[in-house]
């Protein structure tokens, strides 16, 4: 079966509470839409997106006329989503997370852009699957002001739901097919049920995959540091290398001088890592003696201990 190709040039158009209108140009010739809009009297806002007012229904009327004359001109498809405009919902759910949550609109007009979200998604679900085969013309960046960040997209082959997902953490960078990555969920459009799937399922698996991550990096750093400490140390009791060599005694301390610095860049990742981990070991029931030591001064001790 063949599979269609999309227009060059496509214009999408939502409802907003706030603008009314809005349109986003889209596809390989996006500037044909956006020429389409601009002549039409669109206006153009920062995130990428057209707006037009519909405050006099009789002229916002007109201009979409306008509008789908222009596009036939410039070789743009005009489209209607089912859907209320993405920004407002992102916005919505925002505002139902626990926290100061803020939410963006960012426009990925030409398909190769939305390829950028690529090394940065961490998710083993439906989003990285739409963003890596199919179109994403646009997306919504929630953020939680401390460091976690997420993607909401429009469900694709639904005409209603949503999938939202992870970006990976700082410092993480390999973040394709990492084994740890959480998957993303299936949201409604009602923006309260949306935060309660968020707050009660995804965020919770969120951590836990952050937790095994962290764990098995610094898990990782701690073996290597060992094998090659072991490695070394067979070196020194035997005067030979790993491959029978005999090792002249006067390169031995360039040997543990490099192992020194290839130990530190390994437990660069410990020291990265380990201080999330232990502060979630905190015992809630230790015994009282215990729970106050770490606030005690040297030298001080409780009574009774």
């Amino acid at each position: 079966m063949l599979i269609p190709t999309p227009p060059s040039a496509q214009i999408t158009l939502s409802f907003s509470r706030d603008t009314s209108i809005v349109a986003i140009a889209h596809g390989e010739q996006y500037p044909w839409a956006q020429t389409a809009l601009e002549t039409s009297g669109f206006q153009r806002h920062d995130s990428g997106t057209y707006v037009l007012s519909a405050d006099d229904p009789d002229t916002a009327r007109a201009t979409v006329t306008d509008l789908v004359r222009a596009a036939e001109r410039h070789r743009t498809i005009v489209g209607t989503s089912s859907r209320r405009f993405l920004g407002d919902i992102a916005q919505d759910l925002a505002a139902h997370l626990p926290g100061r949550w803020t939410a963006e609109l960012n426009v990925y007009s030409h398909p190769v852009w939305q390829e950028d979200l690529v090394p940065w998604l961490w998710d083993s679900g439906e989003l990285s699957q739409a963003v890596q085969t199919g179109r994403v013309p646009y997306a919504a960046r929630l953020c939680d002001g401390a460091d976690i960040s997420l993607l909401l997209i429009e469900r694709p082959g639904h005409d209603h739901g949503y999938v939202i997902g992870a970006f990976a953490p700082e410092p993480f960078d390999d973040n394709y097919e990492e084994p740890h990555a959480p998957r993303s969920a299936i949201l409604p459009a009602d923006s309260a049920l949306a935060a309660g799937i968020v707050t009660s399922q995804f965020l919770p698996a969120y951590h836990r995959a952050l937790d095994a991550r962290r764990l098995n990096t610094i898990t990782a750093a701690l073996n290597l540091i060992h094998e090659e400490r072991q490695a070394l140390q067979a070196v020194r009791e035997s005067g030979r290398y790993t491959d029978g060599v005999r090792l002249d005694a006067r390169l031995l301390p360039e040997l543990e001088r490099a192992f020194t610095e290839r130990a530190w860049l390994e437990f660069h990742d410990v020291l990265t890592h380990a201080p999330a981990l232990l502060e979630k070991c905190r015992p809630d029931g230790a015994r009282p003696q215990d729970a106050a030591a770490p606030a005690q001064r040297p030298g001080q001790r409780q009574a009774g201990v």
